[in-house]
């Protein structure tokens, strides 16, 4: 073997892109010795995986360390007590064409010749590193069936860090056999010499370090126009939650180009490339409670129009474009709702040979929901209006290209609502009083809140939005009394509100606002409520985070705060007392002033009768 055999042995790392490392040269002096220097006979290798994206390839400040990978060191060369290489059998016939001049890893290893003027072997020149690069998906090939690898093993004081012990010295292929749940594989497979010189202490290193990087691939998902954090919000039934998913489409490096260029030994043909990218898939599963509707908005009952899906290519590569849906467009999208649990689900499927140009760019979801009828109000044991998402996503098409599952990501709205009963003399409604004459009105900073109530219920009312009905109502002002259908049912639109026979009154599906409640009218013989009163609706917070709402509710009428229907409920409970007309004050609840001040006028008015007659009697006698 040649002396630049030893001078290879000098590279630090052999590495693509996806590495921040200095690589430097042995002296020649030292190399010229190379073979009376080397004092072990083995080494380590530290790598320290930290997140990545496809726009910044090397540096690792700010970036979180991964845990739960595995890397692979598969020994490629060995390295002789005299500074010499011998390849590995297994590797020695991978092969790559540059220029018209065949290569394999014994030749580089071995080559003593000039191109261009510049040592061409170990020594690292740009030409000889881009040829070793070039050399690594062949190797990687053959290292799929070498049961001889080395495994790293993860720190467990210091997560994402991965170290191999006691490497006999040589030239190692090392690849990313386990990527972490949440991440595409994004570290490309390199060379590693052990050991590496080092030129500012002027000796070999035998602890060799490096930092392979991945990007992550968990999606976030958010409520966009939320006033209590953007995990969670609290909201009207009928009223529209806007939802946000971004998530970052995977990196994959060498192991899947971004676009056909030349022959690989991974990518031979054309035809090889192009059915790797067909197989690829990348998909959203956006699945919802019963309580939203993915809002429909057209004449044609389609999704579509209200929601956008962008990807952004920086600000340098056109900014965001929009995706266009369609089969032989970027993505593809149905819903389906599962007739046990009312779920429904969103499914976008994205066509990787229409978006894998944009490898590493993050993509954003956008798309409003409605809270239905179905919403639960406040908490219902674990049952909440929730919207989570996943991504399934492929991690190296070099290993398989069925997808996997991300983390999930979950947001939650609250919703909330009252239950009044109605008393008359402080008692239950009396058999000869028709507590359903009783009625109400509703209104939000003055503007009446327009319900819905199932046809055939009583007593029973629903928030209402014209998002809800199946009808299109461009309005919901003069719909007093309009029949529509809801998921199927009928139902009547009133701002007219009535107990039941039994004086109870519930509306649910309230935001967290002030509401005003007014009794407009009673039954004969009791008065109605004096004044209207102001029901201050607060949704509860978490104890010690104010950005997460735990379902729970607090109402005020003035100065007293009402109790909730049960614990961790979202409904709140009043009474309104209605007393006779004839007999009572007009205390809260009571008779009207109108009959005692007409009461008092006829008292008068009699008495000055009586003394008018009296004193025209007592004039006549004189």
């Amino acid at each position: 073997m040649k002396k630049f055999a030893a001078m290879f042995i000098s590279v630090m790392l052999i590495v693509t892109m996806t590495f921040s490392i200095t690589v430097s040269a042995a002296p020649e002096d030292e190399v010229q010795g190379v073979s009376s220097v080397l004092t072990q006979d083995k080494g380590t290798l530290t790598l320290t995986k930290y997140e990545k994206t496809s726009d910044d390839q090397t540096s690792t400040d700010g970036k979180e360390p991964v845990s739960g990978a595995e890397f692979t060191a598969y020994k490629v060369a060995n390295l002789t007590g005299k500074g010499l290489f011998t390849v590995v059998d297994a590797y020695k016939d991978v092969k790559v064409t540059v220029d018209g001049t065949e290569w394999s890893l014994e030749k580089l290893l071995t080559q003593d010749e000039y191109i261009d003027g510049e040592v061409h072997a170990g020594s690292f020149t740009y030409t000889s590193s881009d040829i070793f690069q070039k050399l690594i998906p062949g190797l990687q090939e053959v290292s799929k069936t070498d049961t001889t690898g080395y495994k790293s093993t993860e720190s467990a004081e210091n997560k994402g860090t991965y170290t191999f012990g006691n490497l006999p010295l040589g030239v190692y292929l090392v690849v990313e056999t386990k990527v972490p749940a949440g991440y595409a594989s994004a570290s490309q497979s390199f060379l590693a010499a052990i050991p590496a010189w080092d030129n500012e202490a002027n000796k070999w290193n035998y602890d060799v370090t490096a930092s392979p990087k991945d990007s992550p691939i968990n999606p976030e998902k958010i409520i966009s126009q939320s006033e209590h954090g953007d995990k969670n919000d609290a909201v009207a039934i009928g009223d529209l939650v806007a939802y946000e998913v971004t998530a970052n489409l995977p990196y994959y490096g060498e192991a899947l180009p971004t676009s056909w260029t030349a022959a690989t030994t991974v990518y031979p043909t054309e035809e090889k490339f192009n059915d790797t990218v067909a197989a690829m898939k990348y998909t959203f599963v956006d699945t919802m409670s019963k309580g939203l509707t993915f809002y429909n908005n057209t004449e044609d009952k389609t999704d579509r129009d209200n929601m956008t899906i962008t990807v952004d290519r920086g600000a340098g590569n056109g900014g965001l474009l929009t995706l266009e849906e369609g089969a032989d467009k970027d993505y593809t999208l149905t819903t389906a709702t599962d007739p046990q649990t009312g779920e429904t689900t969103i499914t976008v499927d994205f066509n990787w040979a229409k978006i894998n140009q944009y490898q590493g760019k993050t993509i954003t979801f956008s798309y409003n929901a409605t809270l239905n009828e179905n919403a639960v109000v406040g908490v219902d044991g674990d049952n909440k209006n929730k919207n989570t998402v996943l991504v399934k996503y492929v991690q190296d098409p070099q290993v398989s290209t069925d997808p996997i599952s991300s983390d999930i990501s979950e947001t939650e709205v609250y919703t909330y609502g009252f239950e009044l009963t109605k008393l008359f003399e402080n008692k239950a409604v009396p058999a000869d009083v028709d507590a359903t004459a009783v009625e109400f009105t509703l209104t939000h900073y003055g503007v009446a809140q327009w319900v819905a109530i199932k046809n055939g219920d009583s007593g029973k009312y629903t928030a209402y939005g014209k998002n809800m009905s199946d009808e299109k109502l461009d309005t919901i002002d003069e719909n007093e009394g309009k029949e529509v259908t809801i998921n199927g049912e009928k139902y009547t639109i009133t701002k007219a509100l009535h107990p039941d026979s039994t004086g109870k009154l519930v509306v649910r599906g309230l935001n967290d606002e002030t509401y005003t409640l007014e009794e407009t009218k009673s039954v004969n013989g009791y008065s109605k409520l004096a004044s209207r009163v102001d029901l201050v609706v607060t949704a509860d917070e978490e104890q010690g985070n104010a950005n997460k709402l735990d379902g729970t509710v607090t109402a005020k009428m003035g100065d007293t705060t009402l109790t909730n229907l049960v614990d961790n409920d979202g409904i709140f409970t009043l009474s309104v007392n209605n007393v006779k007309s004839q007999f009572d004050l007009p205390l809260t609840g009571g008779a009207g002033i109108l009959m005692f001040t007409i009461g008092g006028g006829v008292v008068i008015a009699v008495a000055i009768i009586i003394f008018a007659q009296l004193r025209k009697k007592k004039t006549s006698a004189k």
